[in-house]
Formats: structure tokens, sequence, C-alpha cells
């Protein structure tokens, strides 16, 4: 399994989410690499591998930043590769639109 976030939206969530399926002895993936990593190949390598990616989609997931690689990217990649996804809605309330048209297109609910 992997985890794709907006960690200042959904860190602590996803975090314990995480120990609890690692309790329950399921390899997953919360990218946690230091500032100079590729970020890309590395988070295109764990989504490519996993069996399921669990996408806390919080008000502002898809949201394009400048970081070079961000959760607009990962939801595209997600969805053309085709991986099986646990969609956790996220915002305030679930009727609540999310801030980015391309995740209310790709995840309309």
């Amino acid at each position: 399994m992997a985890i794709s976030l907006r960690f200042a939206e959904a860190s602590p969530e996803m975090t314990a989410l995480k120990a609890a399926l690692a309790a329950k002895s399921y390899e997953v993936f919360l990218c946690d690499e230091a500032a100079g990593v590729d970020l890309m190949r590395t988070i295109t390598n764990a989504f490519s591998q996993a069996t399921l990616v669990i996408v806390a989609a919080s008000a502002t997931y898809g949201q394009q930043t400048t970081s070079g690689f961000s959760t607009y990217e990962e939801m595209n990649f997600v969805v053309t590769s085709q991986r099986p996804i646990c969609l956790i809605k996220m915002t305030a309330s679930p009727s609540d639109r999310w801030v980015e048209a391309a995740t209310n297109f790709n995840f309309a609910t």
C-alpha cells in the first residue's frame, strides 16, 4: 500500500493510519524523504508497486505547487495508472467540493 496526501493537511491522521496498518503486518509507503531526494522517482516507484493507493483527499488535495512534484502530479499518476484507490475524503463536510477543479473531476463523489 501507499499513501498520497498533502502533509500540511493530513499528516497526523495518515501517520496514525500507517502505524495501525503496520501493526496488522501491512507494508505501507508514506513518503518521508529529506529535501534533495528525487521525490518523483521515489513516489512513483512506490505507487507503481502498491496493490492499493490510499488517497487522503483533504480540501486542497490535487493542488499544483512549486515543489516540482505535488499531489497534483501524484493524483494524475494514480488515476492514469489505474491503480486501485481507497479515497478518504477529508473535507469539513462530505458534501464539500475540493478547492481544485481537477480533484473534483477525478474524484467526483
